[in-house]
């Protein structure tokens, strides 16, 4: 999504669309993403009863959007994509096809890189369905870490004790 096609688009100081730097793109992702999460949590206090001093859909909509941006950018600099509709794993020319539930998680994963999630938040998260078991989520990691591998992607899905899992790119 490029900044042009956001309304009202306004980007933080020092914003640069342009980087060709995949730690800087995903500097920004990770702001974006702390700014939806924020503004996640205000929505819920307004939706609570809580007055609302500024309108928040036009923000949460701008907010959103630059997250994706950087989303998409960090994943473009780093070579590996996930095409949602046809459930394809993409990268250095390689394609390899994902189950829905892979999709499912991995694009999860793929706009949140670097930072852990519990099973319990994943099968939340990423799925919708939290009466999963956590047995499910180590399956998917095993069959996603394997086909990570297989296109050589310079990321791996990593499991941290009491954290739980994270995408990592090297």
């Amino acid at each position: 999504m490029e900044p042009e096609s956001i309304p009202a688009f306004v980007g933080i100081e020092g914003e640069d669309t342009g980087t060709r730097d995949a730690e800087t793109a995903l500097h920004w992702l990770r702001i974006y993403s702390e700014l939806v999460a924020l503004e996640s949590e205000r929505r819920g206090r307004l939706a609570a009863g809580a007055p609302d001093p500024i309108a928040g859909r036009e923000r949460w909509d701008r907010l959103e959007a630059r997250r994706l941006y950087w989303e998409t950018r960090h994943n473009q600099l780093r070579g590996l994509q996930l095409d949602l509709r046809t459930r394809q794993l993409l990268f250095g020319g390689k394609s390899i096809p994902v189950s829905r539930r892979e999709a499912q998680l991995l694009a999860f994963l793929l706009a949140n890189p670097g930072r852990s999630f519990t099973t319990a938040v994943l099968l939340q998260e990423a799925w919708g369905e939290p009466r999963l078991s956590a047995e499910q989520i180590r399956i998917y990691v095993s069959h996603l870490r394997r086909k990570l591998l297989e296109v050589g992607a310079l990321a791996a899905i990593v499991h941290r004790r009491r954290l739980g899992y994270s995408l990592e790119f090297n």
